[in-house]
């Protein structure tokens, strides 16, 4: 876990560490330092931690929608509903850098969900069906058709 998550969680607003990166930013542009330094240079400063700020933000806003997504049922193509609800997080690459985005995540009751569903009725995978019991089933519509197998 980044240090900048570690503080965020610690805080009650989302916002909390883009406008802690905003003061940063500020002061090094009012330091002894950033005085002394060519137009250029500053330029180079304020793009730099700027876009830093910018990643902060888009980080805090995702971070606020994770927070008030709601829970929903589910009912996957295959007719059973997904009742455990758990958080799943992945990284996402923006124009200004890694967020890391949290999403609901819907799985079927058991502990695989759908495999154990698909093994219990000897499913067997294809590249874009699959066969069972001699029925095709359709991964993409979830709609069954008379047609016997070839297999």
């Amino acid at each position: 876990m980044r240090i900048a998550n570690a503080k965020r969680i610690a805080n009650d607003s989302p916002f909390c560490e883009a406008r802690a990166e905003t003061e940063r930013i500020i002061d090094r542009l009012m330091s002894p330092e950033a005085l002394s330094m060519t137009r250029s240079e500053i330029e180079r400063l304020v793009g730099a931690e700027g876009h830093e700020l910018l990643r902060e933000l888009m980080q805090a806003h995702v971070d606020l929608r994770a927070a008030q997504e709601p829970v929903v049922e589910v009912v996957g193509a295959d007719g059973m509903p997904r009742t455990l609800v758990r958080k799943s997080t992945r990284t996402v690459e923006t124009p200004h850098g890694e967020v890391t985005v949290t999403r609901n995540l819907y799985q079927a009751a058991g502990p695989r969900g759908w495999r154990r569903w698909m093994r219990r009725w000897g499913c067997l995978p294809s590249t874009t069906r699959w066969k069972c019991d001699g029925w095709w089933r359709s991964t993409a519509h979830g709609r069954r058709s008379t047609r016997s197998s070839s297999w």
